[in-house]
């Protein structure tokens, strides 16, 4: 009998340490992969940065959303430059020296920033009143189920009882 326990310890000792080693080598794999990922750049003069600045700077009290709409409206006029259709985090590295953070300031004083945003507000207005004043779609008709007819399992009539 001393043997039979001996084998028995042994071999779920043995199991865990397979175990143990199969999932060490997967995650070795994926690390592999993964590390490959360039890493995006550190963004130091970012979006939350400038809406700090501007309130600083012009003594208004912009959110970082309105400034957002801000800049949106500054990039189509051509004022700021972005590349990639502007997909990618708004990024000043020249801090308050950089001439896109000057033009920005320059048009918060002016007074763009309420513009771009009651603009937006516009848009948004004439699109819910085109949603609503457009012909509603024609809805499906429904087509009724077929009903089948059902027989009757009893063969016997109230009459005949």
């Amino acid at each position: 009998m001393a043997t039979r326990k001996a084998a028995t310890k042994e071999a779920p000792a043995k199991a865990g340490k397979a175990k143990a080693a199969a999932p060490a080598k997967a995650s070795k794999a994926k690390a592999k992969e993964a590390a490959p990922a360039p890493k995006a750049e550190a963004i130091e003069f970012g979006s939350a940065w400038l809406v700090e600045h501007v309130n600083a700077e012009a003594g208004t009290s912009y959110s970082a959303s309105a400034l957002r709409i801000l800049l949106r409206k500054l990039t189509k006029e051509g004022v700021l430059q972005r590349d990639s259709d502007g997909r990618q985090r708004y990024n000043f590295p020249k801090g308050e020296r950089d001439p896109q953070v000057k033009a920005i300031v320059k048009a918060v004083k002016e007074g763009a920033g309420e513009k771009a945003k009651q603009e937006r507000l516009d848009a948004l207005k004439e699109q819910r009143a085109a949603k609503k004043s457009a012909p509603a779609k024609k809805a499906r008709r429904k087509v009724a189920p077929v009903e089948e007819e059902v027989e009757d399992d009893d063969d016997l009539e109230v009459d005949d009882i």
